[in-house]
């Protein structure tokens, strides 16, 4: 019964919370610096590479701080200091993303290291400051050193070239995005609160949004149809989204599965960066229309799989699409894609099948929506 109650707790977002993510609208707006070459020259598939682990460092700030105060978060004046370091080392951070990793390296990652030792201040002060966590002292302990022999392995590798470096960073990379999320099965863990995860991760993917719009806004300096379109494309694959999480995820279903819904998000804040990164490129002619056409496509695909899988991690039991549905929807996917390469070379015609694809989703999608709530109040009634 009070396992029931800590999953059905709503915490509150606060609006220090809503501050601190502010930080990132500058950070995930200099994601578009890495394929931006001093030399004019072609973008190559080395600098989607450095996106995607630029993406992965900075959500994984995120995420650590996210879980920390959804667990033992209570808006204290130390807490808001302690946002306040972070978000000064993360603008430090964003002005470091650049295309000339030569020369950006090491200031890179020993920001980076000042942001672990940060969290380790922090687990310190909550270990003594906060009498709930003398509960999960264990594990408080194993946080402390996880993050500060990272946070010295980052420092030395900061001080390593760029071609050396690189490699140790990497695995450096994957281990702290791992490893935290595995230390409850070792020691006992506050669990995470379900409801507050998911406000934060849907107002994290806002932001993405956010930036896709301002990336758009460059179609309005002339009223260029384009940017209608993708006005509409942008706005129908939120209302997708939206619908998942208003309608058919359960917010109460149990925390066990918590962390693959973090995971997932992931993969979600990659797509649509790369939905952003390709109105950008198809604005400055950085890359082929093919190009553009397949990214946009790739972006699409991995944002509706994650969406399903999280509903079917997450989901109640009413909703679940059954194959019919995810059929019909990869068909559609596939279909437009293919009549894309009709007319490969016209930009505006890229434009109507992607608005035109997010629009018919929507409606598939509400339709099915309504469909089972009809079906649930006819089976209300006659009980």
């Amino acid at each position: 019964m009070m396992k029931q109650a800590v999953v059905n707790f709503v915490k509150k977002v606060s609006l220090a919370e809503l501050f601190y993510d502010l930080i990132f609208v500058l950070a995930i707006s200099r994601f578009v610096n890495i394929f931006e070459h001093d030399d004019h020259s072609k973008i190559v598939f080395q600098d989607f590479l450095k996106f995607g682990l630029v993406l992965i460092s900075l959500i994984n700030v995120w995420v650590t701080k996210t879980i920390f105060i959804n667990r033992y978060g209570r808006d204290t004046f130390v807490e808001k200091l302690f946002m306040l370091i972070d978000m000064a080392i993360i603008m430090y951070i964003s002005y470091s993303i650049n295309n000339n990793w030569e020369e950006s390296f090491t200031r890179f990652n020993l920001a980076f290291s000042f942001i672990v030792f940060s969290f380790v201040a922090q687990f310190i002060y909550f270990l003594f400051a906060n009498k709930e966590a003398c509960e999960y002292r264990k594990a408080f302990y194993i946080h402390i050193s996880f993050f500060s022999v990272i946070g010295i392995a980052i420092a030395s590798i900061s001080q390593l070239s760029y071609s050396v470096g690189i490699y140790p960073a990497i695995v450096i990379l994957i281990i702290t995005w791992l490893v935290p999320h595995f230390i409850r099965f070792i020691v006992k863990e506050k669990p995470i609160n379900l409801p507050h995860a998911i406000e934060r991760l849907n107002l994290l993917t806002i932001i993405f949004f956010g930036e896709m719009l301002i990336v758009l806004s460059h179609y309005f300096e002339h009223l260029d149809w384009k940017g209608i379109l993708a006005i509409l494309f942008c706005g129908s694959l939120f209302l997708y989204y939206t619908l998942f999480f208003d309608n058919m995820i359960d917010h109460h279903k149990g925390n066990k599965r918590v962390y693959w819904l973090f995971f997932i998000h992931y993969l979600i804040f990659i797509a649509l960066s790369l939905l952003s990164l390709d109105f950008e490129f198809s604005i400055h002619n950085q890359l082929s229309l093919t190009l553009i056409w397949v990214i946009c496509y790739i972006a699409l695909i991995i944002y509706v799989l994650c969406l399903f899988v999280i509903l079917y991690l997450f989901g109640k039991p009413q909703y679940r699409f059954n194959l019919i549905y995810i059929g019909s929807t990869l068909w559609i996917l596939g279909f437009i894609f293919g009549i894309g390469f009709i007319n490969i070379g016209y930009l505006f015609y890229h434009f109507c099948l992607t608005s035109s694809l997010a629009v018919i989703m929507v409606i598939q999608l509400y339709a099915f929506i309504y469909s089972k709530k009809d079906t649930q109040k006819q089976i209300n009634q006659e009980h």
